[in-house]
């Protein structure tokens, strides 16, 4: 049985019983993050997720092994990737339509090997990760965080395409990532 963790790492239960008002604004905050909406959530609260992630298992093992490559791999060198939490996230993507979430999970990992290749695949998203050698072209100020928040208190993320000088030393591919 999986259990939904909200910011704070509490489970949504236990928030609402320490402060039933901060709970609230925690689960609002993290639905608007994950794009959960009034109906999804509604959605979430008539289905057992658990038999919805056992669909999402019964369908990932219907599609051809030759559109999962990407994730067979991830799921040999690091389980812990493809676990049930991150299964959820597409079922979530996909208002719990499992069969469209399965695919777009499987897509993912198959983008995801495109961009990285086979030897960063696995490694974490970050730049000490699978961004190392993105380095140079991250520092030109392609892609910079603002310094203000949106009315939810998310981070904003601006991209000048202008600022892409291949020039310089860095791959368009690199950009990308």
């Amino acid at each position: 049985r999986i259990n939904i963790t909200m910011w704070s790492g509490q489970s949504a239960e236990a928030q609402q019983q320490q402060n039933p008002s901060s709970a609230d604004t925690d689960v609002n905050i993290t639905a608007d993050v994950f794009g959960h909406t009034a109906y999804l959530d509604g959605i979430a609260s008539k289905i057992d997720i658990n038999s919805k992630l056992t669909e999402m298992k019964d369908e990932l093992a219907k599609i051809p092994a030759t559109e999962k490559v990407a994730m067979t791999q991830a799921q040999r060198l690091k389980p812990e990737l493809v676990d049930d939490s991150h299964m959820l996230q597409f079922l979530w993507a996909e208002n719990f339509d499992v069969p469209d979430a399965a695919k777009r999970l499987a897509r993912y990992w198959n983008d995801r090997y495109k961009l990285f290749g086979p030897d960063k695949l696995t490694l974490p998203m970050t730049l000490k990760g699978a961004l190392k050698d993105d380095s140079l072209a991250l520092s030109r100020g392609y892609v910079q965080l603002l310094p203000e928040t949106d009315t939810a208190g998310r981070a904003v993320v601006y991209i000048d395409w202008s600022s892409h000088e291949p020039s310089v030393g860095y791959s368009e591919e690199s950009m990308h990532r």
